[in-house]
């Protein structure tokens, strides 16, 4: 349904599962009168839609009690959302701002009484999977506590942000860090965390990224040169290194740190912008696979790359050599 505005509603729909509203006009009661006939649904989609409100309370969403998958983006007025949903399992919200104009939204996860949810109170929520976009954000993470994947994209960071968020969320698997400023550090400590993969891309104020003790497997890194930390990362098995530089120093640096602080690297994909062969390169004897990607900025031969990553893994089963356009 788009590009209308919505006054009533037909029955008829009572074995509809899946809900996309785009373009539509939403006030509160329509929504409302919407959702209540709609038993069945499980995936709810609200697509650059208005969301009318004449007052500063939340945009409310009252989820039939299937509804595990809510994805909201470009509703450019809202502001605070409060959603009633127990079997809520995947949550997405983006806006179409950039980040010099970022709405901030206050979301909220509560149950049909009104309460929310909270490990504290032992009613945890089903809620796994989390997805922020072009947002600021304010959410009172201890609600969140089931968190497996969250996805922050394009959002603004502190340091004491992380930090919370991996203190209530010891079941979290997955974070992705993608295009977020005002975080100089990024420090993951601790083997009570389930982290298995962390992925950070072009988040242009990282100075650092700190690790330690955790059971991380796979690591994946885009952006500019800055400082790995990495200790007693025992189960860290697979590397994906992008650095934005042509000094030869700093390309020698990472490689020499991923020899020496990932004793069980097998897997690593490194991509390679600029600057010459390392005259001095680490050995990496547990390594199984690899894949080299030259940038276009490399005006060398590929051959002595090719050359210089196939003589410092000498147990490499699979290698794979891309050349950037």
């Amino acid at each position: 349904m788009q590009h209308i505005e919505m006054k009533t509603l037909s029955c008829g729909f009572e074995h509809l599962r899946m809900l996309k509203l785009r373009y539509v006009v939403l006030k509160q009661e329509l929504l409302n009168n919407l959702l209540a006939n709609f038993f069945l649904l499980e995936q709810l989609f609200l697509e650059d839609c208005d969301t009318l409100s004449f007052d500063a309370s939340p945009f409310k969403i009252y989820g039939p009690m299937n509804l595990d998958c809510l994805k909201i983006s470009g509703c450019w007025r809202l502001k605070q959302l409060r959603v009633y949903a127990t079997s809520l399992k995947r949550f997405a919200f983006s806006s179409n701002n950039d980040m010099n104009c970022l709405p901030r939204v206050t979301f909220e996860l509560v149950d049909f009484h009104d309460s929310k949810f909270s490990s504290i109170q032992r009613s945890r929520p089903l809620l796994k999977h989390l997805d922020l976009k072009c947002i600021e954000f304010s959410i009172d993470w201890p609600q969140f506590s089931s968190l497996k994947t969250v996805t922050l994209d394009q959002v603004h960071l502190e340091e004491e942000d992380i930090t919370v968020l991996l203190l209530n969320c010891l079941l979290l698997e997955r974070l992705s860090i993608i295009r977020c400023d005002g975080l100089p550090l990024l420090s993951i400590i601790g083997p009570s965390l389930q982290l298995k993969q962390l992925t950070v891309m072009w988040c242009s104020h990282l100075k650092e990224i700190k690790i330690c003790d955790v059971n991380l497997i796979q690591l994946e890194y885009h952006g500019d040169v800055i400082v790995f930390s990495l200790t007693s990362v025992s189960h860290l098995v697979s590397v994906e290194m992008e650095i934005y530089t042509n000094d030869d120093k700093s390309l020698t640096n990472v490689l020499s740190m991923l020899s020496r602080d990932v004793p069980r690297l097998e897997t690593l994909i490194f991509y390679i912008e600029g600057g010459k062969v390392p005259e001095s390169p680490p050995m990496f004897y547990n390594l199984k696979h690899s894949a080299l990607f030259l940038g276009r900025y490399i005006f060398t031969e590929e051959f002595p790359w090719t050359t210089l990553f196939l003589s410092v893994s000498p147990f490499l089963e699979n290698f794979h050599f891309y050349r950037v356009a």
